[in-house]
């Protein structure tokens, strides 16, 4: 971990109950101020990766906070190869050489890619960068029905969504999370994975000229 880091980035959302509150959608900044009060390089807090890159891009939380990047950079790394494993594989037809990566695309991919698949594509965002959420929870951050909210994410499928009692999560999975972010950079545009890397990189630079 970078010294003294604030922020412990992480993959998954298993166990994150205090951070939840920053939900991509959250307003103001008293929850990030109270949590950066308690934050000092002993006990960072938890965040995951792909909430902490919404929130540097929204509210510039980087600013605030040191965090430990380069600790998961193995991950994004191999996240960012399989992306353009897909990219390949959908422009060109060039097989990835994984076939499991393979199937989870091919499962989502006629759902999520489509135009009419705005309310998937939305759904896909908010569990990565939201995290598990309620069909209520969805619904009121899409501004649509719970029926529809439930509808979208059971339409994603259980190749990358487990959906237990009315929550969806997205599994916590490579081939899941590259397949997730590649959609959502050809639909929406975002691209988390490469704002992370690019912490990454900037990390590397200031240790580097220190």
């Amino acid at each position: 971990m970078r010294d003294e880091a604030h922020v412990e980035l992480v993959m998954d959302w298993h166990g994150l109950t205090e951070t939840a509150a920053l939900r991509r959608t959250t307003t103001g900044f008293s929850t990030i101020k109270e949590l950066v009060a308690k934050a000092d390089g002993d006990q960072p807090i938890k965040i995951n990766a792909f909430l902490y890159a919404s929130l540097c891009s929204a509210k510039n939380f980087d600013l605030f906070l040191k965090d430990n990047v380069d600790a998961i950079s193995d991950d994004l790394n191999d996240i960012d190869r399989k992306m353009g494993l897909l990219e390949n594989f959908e422009r060109e037809a060039i097989p990835t050489g994984s076939p499991k990566l393979e199937e989870t695309y091919l499962a989502v991919r006629p759902l999520a890619i489509r135009r009419s698949a705005r309310d998937e594509q939305r759904t896909l965002a908010i569990l990565l960068f939201n995290g598990p959420s309620t069909t209520e929870q969805i619904a009121s951050e899409l501004g649509i029905s719970s029926n529809l909210a439930e509808r979208a994410g059971r339409a994603l499928g259980p190749s990358v969504v487990d959906e237990v009692d009315g929550s969806f999560a997205l599994k916590a999975d490579n081939d899941v999370l590259a397949v997730v972010a590649y959609i959502l950079r050809c639909t929406l545009g975002l691209d988390p994975i490469g704002a992370l890397k690019q912490r990454v990189g900037a990390s590397d630079q200031a240790k580097g000229s220190s």
